[in-house]
């Protein structure tokens, strides 16, 4: 009996498997086909710069990429771009938005210490935020007596 439930839950699920591979997907065409099984790129993917071959970490020289709008206002970027499509073309340097790491120094009094003394920027926050709840309060009693308390 076990035997035989095996059998069937191996039979069931080659069957779902290779389904998608055989039912239409309603455009005339396969839900999958075989020549579109890839395996997954390891690469970083940048939404709008797909397609685009960034510069290698050894290249020294910018690369001209070309970023283009569709109808629907939606930018796209590319190394050539359509025809009859006026596109702008957009330098790309290897060593943009790259910032060497800053070692925080422990004994500084800043923005991250709670005692930074009057004027930090927490201090001003904490101001602020007291502000805030006052300004609230004479609201909601000013709101009680317009109402009577409704």
């Amino acid at each position: 009996m076990l035997i035989r439930a095996l059998k069937y839950f191996i039979a069931v699920a080659v069957i779902a498997s290779l389904a998608p591979f055989v039912l239409p997907d309603g455009y005339g065409g396969r839900l999958f086909s075989w020549s579109e099984l890839s395996w997954p790129d390891p690469g970083v993917s940048v939404p709008g710069l797909d397609g685009v071959e960034l510069p290698s970490m050894g290249e020294d020289q910018p690369r001209t990429v070309y970023k283009w709008r569709d109808r629907d206002g939606t930018w796209h970027y590319g190394d050539n771009p359509p025809a009859g499509v006026a596109a702008e073309p957009v330098k790309v340097h290897r060593d943009v938005n790259v910032l060497p790491a800053v070692e925080p120094d422990p004994d500084a009094k800043g923005e991250t210490d709670p005692e930074a003394g009057p004027g930090s920027p927490i201090e001003r926050a904490r101001d602020a935020a007291t502000n805030a709840e006052q300004r609230t309060r004479t609201i909601d009693r000013a709101i009680e007596r317009e109402t009577g308390g409704r």
